[in-house]
């Protein structure tokens, strides 16, 4: 087997590893919505899969040599890590990951009211 293929296994092994963390995340971050939060990951990582290859492609159209297309990879993932680290500056610094999802049924009394 060759050096290519085993990483790529290993790529492929580590990116579908993460889909359990994200969730997680996401379910702890809305306890009260866990379905919309995932929805919204799964979401988002189809938008990834749709604009990853077309911004690829525009980089292609527009001139530049394959050698562009991870450098440009590379400065969106750093992108990512530039909004990753905002989202924990903005997190409060007391309580993180205490939150645990609801686990009683929301109850609507007749005022509107939720207990």
């Amino acid at each position: 087997m060759t050096p290519t293929v085993v990483l790529v296994i290993v790529l492929g092994m580590l990116g579908f590893g993460t889909n359990p963390a994200l969730n997680s995340r996401f379910m702890a971050i809305a306890p009260d919505a866990p379905t919309l939060a995932v929805s919204g990951n799964v979401s988002a990582f189809n938008v990834g899969i749709t604009l990853g290859p077309w911004i690829g492609g525009v980089v292609l159209a527009a001139g530049h040599a394959y050698p562009a297309v991870p450098a440009v990879g590379a400065a969106i993932a750093g992108l990512a890590l530039l909004l990753w680290a905002w989202d924990l500056a903005l997190q409060p610094r007391t309580g993180r990951g205490t939150r645990t999802a609801r686990t009683e049924p929301m109850v609507t009394c007749g005022h509107g009211h939720t207990r």
